[in-house]
Formats: C-alpha cells, structure tokens, sequence
C-alpha cells in the first residue's frame, strides 16, 4: 500500500511540473495541480512510520519534488494558494517530528539535493537543526552532504545560531566537521564567538576558544571584539572568560570605546567592577573625547536610563577610583553637564556631593548644567543646581540665551516657573 501511494505521490508531483507555457500541456497540468493536494491528503490522512516516508527517495530533482515537499513540512504562507489547506492540517505532526529532530525531511531527500526551508531567514534545514540544538538531526544532516557552510539572508551559518543560542552540542559537532570558525555574518560581520558573547553563551565561548583561541581578537564591522559585546550585554562570566583567555581589555572598537567603556554606558556595574579590578585603563576617552565616567553621565537608549539606580552605582564605583570627573569632552560638556541634560537627579546629586564639581562650567558654546536642564525640561536637576547656590541663574550663553529662555521656548511652564522665583530675567 506504501509503495503504491509513493509512486501515486510521485505520479503526481511530475504533473505539478508540466510546462504551463505550451497549450497542449495546459489543461493537464491544471488537472495535476487539483489532484496533487488529493494525493497528499490521501498520504498524510494514514499513520506512516519513517521507514514508509523512506520510501520517497525516488521523488528527486528532476521534478523538483524537494522543494515541493519541503513546502508542506515546513509550509510557509506564500505557497497557501497552491496547496489545498487540508494538507497542511494533516501535516502539522511531520512538521513537529521535524523540530524535535525526526528525520522525516532527511529521508526525503537523502538522494536529492539539500532542502532549503521556505522562511524569510533563508535557512537550510542544518540551519533549524543546529539553531534549535538538534545535534542528532544536525549529524544525520552532516552525514549526508549538508553545506556546513550554507548562508541564510544575513549571511549566518549554522555555527552562528548554534552559538548565539549556546548550543554547546551541536556547536562540538560542527566544529568536528571542520565548520569555519571565522566565517562572518553579512550584516554585522560578526563571528560565532561575537553571537556567544553578545548573549552571554559561557560553555560555547569556551568551545570555540578552545579551538581556536586566536579568534578572541577578530573584529566586527564596528571593530568590537566578543570582550565589547559581552561587557556591552552585561554578561559577566563570558566577560571575565574572556579575559582568562587573553582578550585586550583596552582594545577600542571603531568610535574608540573599551569594553570599560561600554559596561559604564549601559550601567552594568558587576562587570564594570571587575574591568576596572583587572586595570582596565580608566583615563582612556573615545573618539568623542569621552571618558569612563563621562560615558555612564550620558544615555544610550531611554530604558537604561529610566534605571537611575544602575547608573548611579556605577558612577558612584568609578569615583571611588579617583577618576578625573572635571574632564569635558570634545564639546567642553563635563560628566555633570551631560546628566543634567539628560535629567539624572541622582547622578547629578552624586557629582554635586563630592564637592570636585564646577556647578557653573561652561562649554565650548558657554552653556551651563544649568541651561541644558532647563531646556529639556528637567525641573528636579534645575532645583538641585539652584540650591547649591553657586550657579548664575540668569548667565547667557554665545547665543546669548539664558536658562528661561530655554525653559520658555520649550513651554515647561514649571521650569518657567521655578526659574522666575528665583528672579531669573527672561
């Protein structure tokens, strides 16, 4: 019964391939494409082991079967309107053994060529085995002439997701057949060691260190090496096994910030403690000028900042350091000024505190802490840096512009407001 529904599949696989173009061929094609889904139907309704899908090794190439095929276990929306629905209800438990690493799809095409899922990340069947940790499937893929080094849209191999998703298994198994380690992605130009990193993947990072540690320098297309993105992620341990390693801890990635740099910025305060325990080099600035200390008093993205707690732990850390907090950047924009504009009460009140701060300092357009947190609206940094007594509230700017002005362009009546009690001229 098997081997007959196998040649009825198949029969009608070859009249899905028929040459619409040529009219004589015309009305049976239409006929192959009513029957097909039928066939299938018929196929998919009955219980079959995987030694009867086995028996589909005859349906190849010369019909394109496999894409076909690979269409209905892994269906994709854009072949809806070739395929009758009923199929792909009936086939939804093949597509689950897929996932869980059955070797229905690699049954199929064992003699065809290697199936490429139907996705908008391009990926090949080694691809999904590897990403989702299938080590058996993803050996059995292997074994049977999968391309190791198959590309999806973003130029990703299955090394990459394998280790972006700390598939420490499959990772050891494509490794052992000679995947490339250094191969790149095509957006990010990031190695499997940089996915690790970036995502904290500690057993894969060792795998591939060990390797080949000559990796841990390889540089992004924003010249940042793994130590950059697990210290720029938060990730600790990748952060410290990287240094055991060997990683540069100074090394600078293409705007010229250190893995320092970047734990500051984004207020991970565990790993900037252990860079700086590690002597990382604190007086260090990047191409914007900037230094440690500087990079935690400015915002990255809202939502690291909207944490004032990471932040200020972090900037309280560096100054226990005896870092230089009166140090502007290329701008003259000192630590203060830069939160102060960015209406970081509790680091402005840190930097207030130690009493090594200029309330007043000017940059290179003469604005004060002052002005920029009056113009942004930030009425608690205006009412701290009131209180100290040691700002001119009414000082101009090389604009000529005074922090009301600013205040009142922006309409923050509160601001307005606050600044005139303190008999502020417009």
């Amino acid at each position: 019964m098997a081997e007959n529904l196998s040649i009825s599949l198949h029969r009608h696989l070859c009249l899905l391939q028929l040459d619409t173009k040529e009219k004589k061929r015309k009305k049976k094609s239409q006929a192959g494409r009513r029957q097909a889904p039928q066939a299938f139907s018929t196929l998919f309704s009955k219980e079959l082991s995987l030694g009867t899908v086995a028996g589909w090794r005859h349906v190849e190439s010369p019909h394109n079967a496999p894409s076909f095929l690979t269409s209905l276990v892994h269906p994709s929306r854009s072949k809806l309107r070739h395929i009758n629905i009923d199929v792909f209800i009936t086939c939804s438990s093949l597509a689950s053994c897929c996932k869980e690493g059955e070797s229905v799809q690699l049954a199929a095409f064992q003699r065809g060529p290697e199936p490429t899922m139907n996705n908008k990340l391009k990926w090949t069947a080694l691809h999904e085995a590897a990403a989702n940790g299938v080590d058996e499937k993803t050996r059995r893929l292997l074994e049977n002439g999968a391309r190791i080094e198959a590309k999806d849209k973003s130029g990703r191999t299955a090394l990459h997701w394998a280790a972006k998703n700390g598939q420490k298994k499959v990772v050891q198994l494509l490794l052992e057949y000679e995947a490339n380690i250094r191969s790149k992605d095509t957006i990010f130009e990031k190695t499997a060691l940089h996915w690790a990193a970036k995502n904290g993947k500690e057993e894969v990072i060792n795998e591939l260190l060990k390797k080949e540690t000559g990796i841990i320098s390889t540089e992004d297309k924003y010249q940042a090496t793994a130590l950059h993105d697990a210290a720029e992620n938060g990730h600790k341990t990748s952060t410290e096994l990287l240094l055991n390693q060997g990683a540069d801890i100074d090394a600078k990635d293409k705007e010229g910030r250190t893995a320092l740099h970047w734990a500051a910025r984004n207020g991970h305060e565990d790993v900037a403690r252990l860079l700086l325990d590690r002597e990382a080099d604190t007086t260090v600035t990047d191409r914007n000028e900037d230094t440690v200390l500087q990079q935690a008093a400015r915002s990255w993205k809202d939502i690291f900042w909207e944490m004032d707690i990471g932040n200020q732990a972090v900037a309280e850390f560096l100054l226990k350091k005896d870092i230089d907090i009166t140090v502007g950047d290329k701008d003259g924009q000192t630590p203060l000024s830069r939160a102060a504009e960015n209406g970081h009460e509790v680091v402005v009140k840190l930097l207030l505190d130690t009493g090594k701060v200029e309330a007043d300092s000017m940059d290179q357009r003469d604005r004060t802490p002052l002005s920029y947190a009056a113009q942004n609206g930030h009425k608690e940094v205006v009412k701290l840096l009131l209180d100290t007594g040691k700002v001119e509230a009414d000082s101009r700017d090389g604009e000529g512009r005074t922090p009301l002005s600013y205040a009142a362009q922006s309409r923050d009546k509160e601001v307005v407001k606050l600044l005139q009690s303190w008999n502020v001229p417009p």
